[in-house]
C-alpha cells in the first residue's frame, strides 16, 4: 500500500524539515510526499536539499488557510491510505508500516493513532521524536458513544496529523472537497463528525506522533474564533445529515453529540464575551442558539450572565 502524506505548510521553514525527515525516514512502505505552500515562503530549496523524488511541491499563490492546502494536496495524491500531517510535528518511525498492516482489513477506513505533545520554550525550537515502533499495538475499535464522548472531552486526541484515511473509501464518502473551507480553524471538528457518522473509527494505543502545541496557534490566539467556528462546523453538520438521520441510528447519535459540542461551544465563547466586556454579545448570542431543541444549561448561563454573575 502506499501513503499520500500531505503537509500544509506557511512560512513553517525552521519546522518543515525535521517533519519530512521523519516521514521519508519511514522503512518498509511505499510513499509520496506533497507539501503544498499555503501562500508563504516557499521551501522549494529545503525540499531540493533533501534530493528525494517521492517529495513534491504545489506552490499555491495566495494564503487560502489550511483547509485550502489540504485540499489541494488531496486533489493531486494517488495513494492508498491518506495521511493530513501538520508541518512541525514528528511521526515516530516504524508508525506507517503498522498502519499499512491495520489497513490489509478492507473493513478498515479510518485509523487514528495516539500521540505525545510538546510545547517547546520557543514555538520553533526542536522537539523530540516519538520512540521507535517495532511491535503491533491494540487497534480499539471505537463505539459511536464513545468517540463521540473523547472528541467532546478531549479534542486533541483527534487532529489530522493522527488520522489515516483509506483513499478508495474517501472517494464514495466526500463527493466534493474533503475540507470544508469556510472558516480557517475547526474544520477538523466536521470532518471528525461526518467520519463518526458514516464509519468505524479505530484507534491505535501507541505514541505515533510528537504534537507541537503552539501559544501562537490560531485556536490560542483567539479562543472566541476558534469556538465560534467550532459552533459553525457542527451546525453546518447537523444541516447536512437532517435527512439522513432519519434512516440511521448511527448518525442520529452522531448528532446528538454534534448538538451538545455547539452547546458547549456557544456557552463558552458567551463566558469569553463577558470577560472582556462584551456582555450584549454574549446575551445575544445564546438567546440565538437557545432554541432548537430547548438547552436547559444555556437557559440558566442566560440568566447567569444577565444578572452580571462572575465565570
Amino acid at each position: 500500500m502506499e501513503f499520500s502524506v500531505i503537509i500544509p505548510t506557511h512560512n513553517d521553514l525552521e519546522t518543515l524539515g525535521a517533519t519530512l525527515r521523519s516521514v521519508l525516514d519511514q522503512a518498509d512502505v511505499d510513499l509520496e510526499v506533497i507539501v503544498v505552500n499555503d501562500g508563504g515562503e516557499s521551501p522549494a530549496a529545503l525540499i531540493r536539499s533533501f534530493n528525494d523524488t517521492r517529495v513534491t511541491l504545489l506552490d499555491l499563490e495566495e494564503n487560502g488557510g489550511v483547509g485550502a492546502a489540504r485540499n489541494a494536496g488531496h486533489r493531486h495524491a494517488s495513494g492508498d491510505i491518506l495521511y493530513f500531517l501538520d508541518a512541525d510535528d514528528l511521526v515516530a518511525q516504524g508508525l506507517f508500516r503498522l498502519v499499512a498492516a491495520r489497513f490489509e482489513d478492507p473493513a478498515v477506513c479510518c485509523v487514528v493513532s495516539g500521540h505525545r505533545s510538546e510545547i517547546p520554550e520557543h514555538p520553533t525550537d526542536p522537539i523530540s521524536p516519538p520512540a521507535p515502533l517495532h511491535d503491533a499495538p491494540a487497534l480499539n475499535a471505537l463505539s459511536t458513544e464513545d468517540f463521540c464522548s473523547w472528541f467532546a472531552m478531549y479534542h486533541e486526541h483527534f487532529l489530522p496529523s493522527f488520522l489515516f484515511l483509506r483513499a478508495e473509501w474517501c472517494k464514495t464518502q466526500f463527493t466534493g472537497s474533503m475540507w470544508n473551507e469556510a472558516r480557517r480553524n475547526a474544520a477538523d471538528t466536521f470532518l471528525f463528525l461526518n467520519l463518526a457518522a458514516r464509519t468505524t473509527v479505530y484507534r491505535m494505543e501507541v505514541e505515533g506522533v510528537t504534537y507541537r502545541r503552539r501559544a501562537t496557534s490560531l485556536s490560542r490566539k483567539s479562543p472566541d474564533a476558534a469556538m465560534l467556528a467550532r459552533v459553525y462546523y457542527t451546525d453546518l453538520f447537523l444541516q447536512q445529515t437532517a435527512e439522513e438521520a432519519r434512516h440511521s441510528a448511527q448518525i442520529r447519535r452522531v448528532r446528538q453529540a454534534a448538538l451538545h459540542m455547539k452547546q458547549n461551544a456557544v456557552r463558552q465563547v458567551a463566558r469569553h464575551y463577558a470577560r472582556s466586556g462584551r456582555r450584549r454579545e454574549g446575551l445575544a448570542l445564546m438567546w440565538r442558539y437557545l432554541w432548537g431543541p430547548f438547552d436547559p444549561k444555556m437557559a440558566a448561563e442566560l440568566i447567569r450572565t444577565g444578572l452580571g454573575y462572575r465565570h
